[in-house]
């Protein structure tokens, strides 16, 4: 029998069953009036796109596609951005529901049964999270008692999936609150006979909703930093610049652009300026060993010869220095393009 992708095999079964006890506790809820239980359940339906979202980009990141020499790299990224952003709209929901019911309390009718679903809930979610934590530790549950046999030994995740668990967690987490709050709420209706306990529940969820909203905001600006090219927060420019011209061969450095692929794929693109091409031959290994060091999982690197009778600044060259004598594939078609700095028209 021909044994499935455990990741893959996880996320399905926990989507499947994420969305059956969704429908139950919607349909509990507006059976005994407990709003609480109802919103419950539809972040519970969050939940389930959310790890249908994590499924997606698993499944097609390592898939290859002609139209894009990258392939599907950036499909975890989207779903982490997409993640990030149903946990604001969750979190919206959340408050809105707090406000509505702090307006406009409502009792709980049999509070034993939701009760009942509530721990039920409660239970469900202790149990997802603890197989989100099996595919991908998350720094809060070490190790599980959940354990599949049937499936292969799970392969190593990429920093990108690790962010779209992580969002499928944090959905997890919330929802483990609200469960949380339908418990503490019922509880309350079933032990205590005063007015004010119908209020417990619509203040409390303002907690989870703060609390979500932060962690929805560093997933989203993650994600989105990724998707802009921005310079990882880990890597500085400046430094890795400045241990590159510090070598006896190499001129100076310019157009020098540095992006993230994906979570853990970093890629640079650089000019650099030597004096002769045999300087470039002597010194492009121990270029591409500091910016490895350094974090940089590939590099394009574009020589450029300055052997030319005019006295060049090379720390700061200028746009004359930059031309015909300066890189040997230069024309005046460069003049328009942005890959490097314009030229004077002086030659």
């Amino acid at each position: 029998m021909h044994k499935i992708d455990s990741v893959t095999w996880k996320l399905g079964l926990l989507i499947s069953s994420t969305l059956i006890y969704a429908l139950i506790e919607m349909i509990v809820g507006a059976i005994f009036y407990s709003t609480t239980l109802i919103a419950d359940g539809y972040h519970m339906l969050a939940d389930a796109a959310s790890l249908i979202v994590a499924l997606i980009g698993y499944i097609f990141a390592s898939r290859p596609w002609s139209k894009s020499t990258f392939g599907w790299a950036r499909s975890e990224i989207l779903g982490a951005l997409i993640n990030s952003l149903l946990l604001f709209i969750l979190t919206g929901e959340i408050i809105v529901h707090a406000i509505k019911s702090t307006i406009a309390p409502v009792k709980i009718e049999e509070p034993k049964v939701v009760l009942g679903v509530g721990l039920g809930g409660l239970l469900f979610n202790l149990i997802g999270f603890c197989v989100l934590n099996d595919i991908n530790p998350v720094n809060i549950v070490k190790r599980c008692f959940f354990n599949l046999k049937d499936v292969e030994q799970q392969p190593k995740l990429s920093k990108s999936t690790e962010m779209n668990l992580r969002g499928a967690a944090l959905h997890l987490l919330g929802d483990l609150s609200v469960s949380i709050l339908v418990v503490i709420s019922t509880t309350a209706n079933l032990l205590l006979d005063y007015r004010w306990t119908i209020y417990i529940d619509p203040v409390m969820a303002f907690i989870p909703a703060f609390f979500l909203s932060i962690s929805a905001w560093k997933l989203l600006r993650e994600s989105a930093m990724i998707l802009l090219e921005a310079v990882p927060s880990h890597i500085q420019i400046e430094s890795i610049t400045k241990c590159i011209t510090s070598m006896s061969k190499v001129r100076s450095v310019h157009e020098f652009h540095l992006w993230r692929l994906s979570g853990d794929v970093t890629i640079a693109s650089l000019h650099c300026v030597f004096a002769t091409p045999d300087d470039y031959i002597g010194s492009i290994r121990d270029i591409k060993h500091i910016l490895c060091q350094k974090g940089v999982h590939s590099a394009t690197i574009q020589p450029e010869f300055s052997s030319t009778p005019f006295n060049v600044n090379y720390d700061r060259p200028s746009k004359l220095d930059l031309y015909v004598k300066y890189c040997q594939a230069v024309s005046e078609s460069c003049d328009g393009q942005t890959c490097c700095p314009g030229f004077d028209s002086q030659k």
